[in-house]
Parts: C-alpha cells; structure tokens; sequence
C-alpha cells in the first residue's frame, strides 16, 4: 500500500519527477521513522528519497537494489540491512507512460523497519509458550483424575480382598 501510496503521488514528466513534501503517512515524514521510500530511474539513479530517508547512506542505491535492470511489471521482496538495521525491502517496477506513447523506466522503492514485526514475533512466540504450558498442564490433570476414576475399581478390589484375608 505504501507503494502505491508514492505512485499515487508522483507527477512524472520525461525529464523530471515532482514530489509532494508531505505525505498521508506521517512516518515518511518524519526522519528515521523506520518506513522510508526512494524512486531510482532506470539507470538506477536515485530520484527522489522521501524525508524519512534523508539520514540513510547514499550509496544505499546501487548496492541494495535486487535487480540491476528495471522490468516494468516485476515486484522484488527482500530483506537487508542498511546501518545495522534490517530493513524488508519492496520495490515495483513500472513504464510510466508520457505523452505521445513513451515511455519512462522508474523503480518505486519502499523500506520499512523490521523491529515492528519482530517485537511481534517474540510476543507471539512467548504467548504460544504460555498456552502450551497451561494446555499440557491440562492434559495432566486430565490424565490424573482419569486414572483416579478408572482405577478406582481395583481400589475397591484391592479393599475388598483385604476384607476377606482378614475374616471380615
């Protein structure tokens, strides 16, 4: 959605790419929000870098980009990390299509923060133990008074044949 958020916004021309310097999303705003984007051309320059991507390094262009070469329609997932941050990596390829049928090669890139989904990946993983703890103490318990009851007929055996070798 973010990728389409930047699409959205894009004025594209032949020589040029306008920008807002606001966006809906405040996090592309705000520096080192942890969700940036970046528009490369086809030579895989950068273009554009949102205000949330100011502080990441420059060359993060040519080293980070999946693909050398832009395919229009193509969508690369990835992960990276860039200043010891890991970093999910998202980047759709597309033809603008300009004025008398040409055409412009652009890479709409987006990079969010992974401490988001890992916070959430601990947090599952500690409540998946929690549950599994309390379901197999469960089980026990289950087992316990089961046995309890299902034996509770030689109990009464074991009662009764003591009676006898005692007389009563």
């Amino acid at each position: 959605s973010h990728i389409y958020l930047l699409l959205g916004a894009a004025d594209v021309s032949k020589k040029s790419l306008w920008m807002p310097e606001q966006f809906q999303e405040p996090r592309l705003n705000q520096i080192e929000s942890g969700l940036y984007g970046i528009i490369y051309d086809a030579q895989l320059n950068e273009l554009w870098r949102s205000p949330s991507a100011k502080l990441l390094s420059k060359k993060m262009a040519a080293s980070r980009t999946e693909n050398t070469t832009i395919s229009p329609g193509a969508a690369q997932f990835s992960t990276i990390s860039i200043n010891n941050e890991d970093l999910f990596s998202y980047s759709q390829d597309i033809l603008w299509e300009l004025e008398k049928g040409n055409g412009r090669s652009l890479r709409f890139s987006i990079y969010h923060s992974q401490d988001e989904f890992k916070a959430e990946s601990k947090t599952y993983q500690s409540q998946s133990w929690k549950w599994l703890g309390i379901f197999g103490l469960c089980i026990l318990l289950a087992q316990v008074i089961i046995l309890r009851w299902g034996l509770n007929p030689l109990k009464n055996l074991a009662t009764d044949l003591k009676k006898i070798e005692s007389g009563d």
